[in-house]
């Protein structure tokens, strides 16, 4: 197993937790929406304590329940209907409701982990998805981490395969690793924004939520205002869309402006290069993805060839299959895209921009930087505070405590209950 870099996180639960997944089918939808429609409930199974979550998969009669015991209980003693009517319950007991089928049962522990490298020396084994990180699914990151690992290491591994340099693998982990550590430290986040409610239930009766008494007014109140204040778990589009790759295959001339900040809660549509190509509607009606190459894409919007030329001509020489796409008169796409000249790779993330080229040597230098054969200094700031990407030492948003133990994937932090 490859060595892992962990951090451990502290939370307000106060014993280690495993989580009983109960998926199944129910249509007693009478005693499922008792308190309205809902898309996800939690649930305290006593004050102070988390007990559980439903979710409403399709709103019609798929749910999941996940029910969270101490680490070491037997769950093979736990009936399926059992977990679903004691987590439906919560303080107040179980709460049977019409189960027309158990469609999948697991047991899962909630840590979050990122491994320390994510490939080895000869750059011949790669570890993506899981294998690479582990998160809580608050957040919903998981899946959309493990596609874009797949994603950017496999036109990687194809194009090394056919035009590209031998630096354009190691780009990966410098990529895709610090998207890992900013994503799965949210997802902790998130699911601190719910386990910290049990707080507002100390030294008061915990009934008093459903009264219509000043006491339970205010701590409706409080709950409310929690979730107001904490609400990015399904609002963090900067964590879905907004990440910038800096890698040694990303290069920012210092002249190119400045760099769009990033934030959580905001995507900032942008060509720096590194980010996401910004979508937009073209005159004609059509998106502007709809226009661009299955491998490399050159987008334009100047009026004269002679630049275009030198760089198709370049990635020619190169042996890169790369598509035009003159997007001329097309003022509010150019007004988004902020340059004349967008590189821009197989996974539509942006290699470079300008709004002039050069000669040929200057377009090849471009090319050769993109592809891995003119690697630029991977010792960059990531936006994480730290500067070499091997490096062990760094400070995130919840100054995450480093621990290193090699050839161990190790728990960034374990949730206890």
């Amino acid at each position: 197993m490859l060595p892992a870099l962990a951090y451990g996180l502290t939370f307000l639960t106060k014993r280690p937790t495993c989580v009983l997944l109960v998926h199944f089918k129910s249509k007693d939808l009478t005693r499922l929406h008792a308190q309205g429609q809902f898309w996800h409930i939690f649930f305290l199974q006593q004050p102070g304590e988390f007990g559980g979550a439903i979710i409403a998969q399709d709103e019609i009669d798929t749910w999941t329940v996940h029910y969270f015991l101490p680490l070491g209980t037997d769950t093979d003693n736990i009936g399926s209907e059992e977990a679903v009517y004691t987590v439906l319950g919560g303080m107040h007991g179980k709460y049977e409701i019409k189960i027309d089928e158990i469609l999948v049962r697991s047991v899962w522990r909630p840590s979050i982990a990122v491994a320390r490298t994510w490939a080895s020396l000869d750059r011949r084994v790669f570890i993506a998805g899981d294998a690479a990180h582990q998160n809580i699914p608050t957040g919903g990151y998981g899946m959309n981490m493990g596609i874009g690992d797949a994603y950017d290491l496999g036109w990687k591994l194809a194009a090394a395969m056919h035009y590209g340099g031998p630096e354009l693998l190691t780009s990966y982990e410098l990529e895709r690793r610090p998207v890992a550590v900013r994503n799965i430290e949210h997802s902790g986040q998130h699911m601190q924004v719910h386990l910290s409610v049990a707080q507002f239930f100390e030294g008061q009766n915990p009934d008093c939520i459903d009264e219509p008494t000043a006491e339970g007014r205010a701590l409706r109140q409080r709950i409310h205002e929690h979730y107001q204040a904490h609400d990015g778990e399904n609002k963090d589009f900067g964590i879905e869309m907004g990440y910038i790759y800096q890698s040694n295959i990303v290069h920012t001339p210092e002249s190119d402006g400045i760099k769009p900040d990033w934030q959580a809660a905001q995507y900032t549509p942008s060509t720096w290069p590194g980010s996401r190509a910004p979508h937009v509607f073209l005159s004609d009606g059509s998106a502007v993805f709809d226009h661009l190459g299955k491998d490399w894409s050159l987008v334009t919007f100047t009026e004269t060839n002679a630049d275009v030329e030198v760089l198709l001509t370049a990635a020619s020489a190169l042996a890169i299959p790369i598509k035009h796409v003159d997007l001329r008169g097309e003022h509010e796409a150019r007004r988004l895209w902020e340059r004349d000249f967008v590189l821009v790779r197989p996974d539509e993330h942006v290699a470079w921009r300008s709004n002039s080229v050069g000669n040929i040597e200057e377009a090849r230098s471009i090319l050769e930087v993109a592809i891995g054969f003119k690697p630029i200094d991977p010792t960059i700031e990531n936006g994480f505070g730290r500067t070499d990407p091997l490096g062990e030492k760094f400070t995130t948003t919840m100054e995450m405590k480093t621990q290193v133990r090699s050839y161990e994937l190790e728990q960034m932090g374990e949730f206890q209950q």
